[in-house]
């Protein structure tokens, strides 16, 4: 996630397309801002032909750098159009004041089954029911990621729903609004949690009370915490290029044989991130891919005595 900005400001560049192309939309911003992108409910136009919805690709950046992010981002749209990927979409850049970002994308956040018996539901929908014999987490990012809608955090959900058990020490590295955490306690387990963002440090403080579930401590703090005590699972859901320095310190704290999943992968980054994990000792063991996006799951070598 970004920074908090000095100058107050924020802006948000929106990308419009068909259903089918919001995987590889949410690449091409993803790669132009650094920032894991919010894919948005479709709405209906005007003039469209009946039945027809554009999807809302967008994604937060501080003021001083959308200009750069904005130019970056038709160049990779238009290779994009220009080999055939995808057609030329439609873009657009919106200041949005510091104040309303938590709330310019509400409307479209809507309960959403993310993975088996998990449902994940705006906080602010608390008459929604689940279906018998499944969970929902409520959440509220505020100005955070982590609202289930993104393929990367779905994923990475499902990689955690088969391997934390009642017990397990859980670190969420790059918390955004403590949606893997939450899962993680809500399964027993005890859980750590880090984001170098103050603002998602509150979200999820916010948001593991709000499901009346315990962290043991979320810290502001990037990467792993060197006081934290040796875990059995390890996830985040972050950006390759960002996730990549912090493999030396997820490898430290992991347990031998413990694991470690990783959302924020692409089709673009994943040969040199598993070739970092590797380096670390991290050897993959389970593979998920929604389009271009792809979760990790990687298990700690075991360490043998003689």
């Amino acid at each position: 996630m970004p920074s908090k900005p000095t100058g107050g400001r924020w802006r948000r560049l929106s990308v419009f397309v068909s259903g089918s192309q919001t995987v590889a939309a949410a690449a091409l911003v993803e790669a132009a801002t650094g920032v894991l992108p919010v894919i948005e409910w479709p709405t209906r136009h005007a003039g469209r032909r009946s039945g027809d919805s554009e999807w809302v690709v967008s994604a937060f950046v501080p003021a001083s750098r959308a200009r750069q992010a904005r130019t970056r981002l038709s160049l990779l749209l238009h290779r994009a159009h220009t080999q055939g990927i995808m057609p030329q979409p439609r873009v657009r850049a919106a200041g949005v004041d510091e104040e309303n970002w938590a709330n310019a994308w509400k409307r479209f956040y809507r309960p959403s089954r993310v993975c088996r018996g998990l449902w994940v539901a705006p906080a602010w929908e608390r008459e929604f029911r689940r279906p018998a014999g499944s969970r929902v987490l409520f959440i509220d990012p505020g100005m955070a990621f982590g609202t289930g809608t993104h393929p990367s955090t779905r994923l990475t959900l499902r990689l955690l729903e088969d391997v934390v058990r009642p017990g397990a020490v859980v670190f969420d590295i790059g918390c955004g609004s403590g949606i893997l955490g939450i899962a993680a306690a809500g399964r027993g387990a005890w859980v750590y949690a880090s984001d170098a963002d103050p603002e998602a440090v509150r979200a999820a403080r916010e948001n593991f009370a709000r499901n009346g579930v315990v962290a043991q401590v979320i810290l502001c703090r990037r990467g792993v915490p060197k006081e934290w005590p040796r875990a059995d699972v390890i996830a985040a859901n972050i950006s390759a290029r960002v996730l990549t320095p912090l493999l030396p310190g997820i490898a430290r704290h992991l347990r031998s044989g413990g694991v470690f999943a990783a959302g924020g992968v692409t089709s673009g980054t994943e040969s040199d991130f598993v070739t970092a994990c590797v380096r670390e000792g991290l050897a993959t063991i389970a593979r998920l891919r929604s389009g271009e996006w792809i979760a990790l799951l990687c298990r700690k070598r075991i360490r043998r005595h003689s």
